[in-house]
């Protein structure tokens, strides 16, 4: 599960945001300016706090689940990478890589309180990840595997349920997690392409495109990924 655990994709809304967005080139003139901003610790926690609560069976990043996540209204993250999105326009979506600690997992993932926690997630995520760089719709590359787009989740509680995603003993748990994340909003209609290009600590490298498919925003204004 290393590898399941350090793709992780989370999403922001855009009032969360501090530091000022940098403009991703959009090569369709039509379709908008697209804006890449920092992600924020809530939505990271809300993503993996979901991820703990899931049955097996409603795994997706396979055949049987949903890897259109809503974590906030208007707020999509895709889990793994490949999948189609379809959101309405006006829908953000974000996506990060690193990891969660928890109190229930053995070493070197286990974590007692937050603050080992914490420090788990960091050390798994310095060693595993060297470089880190966001493209939209072939766009200029953006360095997110710096500090402004750096996050720690606060802590979160959660209930693993029997025959759980992730092997875990059913009970109650906490977690944490760190990670290198944006959020991408400002996407027009029309099909997008919103990929993260990583070098890891062994020196591998490995692409993650994510698809969204923006349609108009409807008469009800519920826009949700499908």
């Amino acid at each position: 599960m290393r590898h399941l655990r350090h793709t992780a994709l989370a999403t922001l809304a855009v009032a969360l945001c501090a530091a000022p967005p940098a403009a991703a080139h959009d090569p369709h003139k039509d379709r908008g300016r697209a804006i890449v901003s920092p992600t924020t610790g809530q939505l990271l926690g809300e993503y993996w706090a979901q991820i703990y609560s899931l049955f097996a069976s409603e795994d997706p990043f396979g055949e049987n689940g949903n890897p259109c996540m809503t974590v906030a209204p208007r707020v999509l993250q895709e889990a793994g990478s490949g999948f189609t999105c379809t959101v309405e326009q006006g829908t953000a979506f974000t996506t990060s890589m690193g990891t969660a600690c928890s109190s229930v997992e053995p070493p070197p993932d286990f974590g007692a309180d937050e603050t080992a926690q914490r420090a788990c997630a960091l050390a798994s995520d310095q060693a595993f990840l060297r470089e880190l760089r966001l493209s939209v719709d072939g766009g200029d590359p953006i360095d997110i595997h710096q500090r402004r787009f750096e996050r720690f989740s606060p802590q979160r509680s959660v209930q693993i349920p029997e025959d759980s995603l992730l092997g875990l003993p059913p009970g109650p748990a906490t977690l944490t997690a760190h990670g290198w994340g944006a959020v991408v909003r400002n996407l027009g209609v029309g099909e997008h392409t919103v990929t993260l290009n990583a070098v890891f600590g062994d020196g591998g490298s490995e692409s993650f495109p994510h698809y969204i498919n923006v349609v108009p925003r409807s008469h009800s204004d519920e826009g949700h990924g499908h």
